[in-house]
């Protein structure tokens, strides 16, 4: 690559890891809720949601949850997701 000139760089802002493996992708993911919680703690659901439970949980606005769960801490749940009643997610 480097003999025909096919390296290139650039300039990331913020954090980078590697998260090649499933383990390092839930590091991954607890270090940026860990960010967002002191950068833009309005992007989290709030500690006072009835499912939340303690702290760090992202909740996409299409997302749809159950009565009775217990969510977290440092959950993230995407788009279109339907989670039934009595689910327990955490890390």
């Amino acid at each position: 690559m480097a003999s025909d000139q096919q390296l290139h760089t650039f300039d990331l802002e913020g954090y980078w890891m590697d998260v090649g493996q499933p383990k390092d992708f839930l590091t991954g993911t607890c270090l940026y809720l860990s960010s967002l919680a002191k950068r833009n703690p309005e992007l989290l659901a709030p500690a006072s949601e009835e499912y939340v439970n303690g702290g760090n949980v992202l909740v996409d606005p299409s997302a749809r949850i159950g009565k009775g769960c217990k969510i977290g801490p440092n959950v993230t749940i995407g788009p279109n997701v339907i989670i039934g009643d009595g689910v327990r997610l955490q890390r």
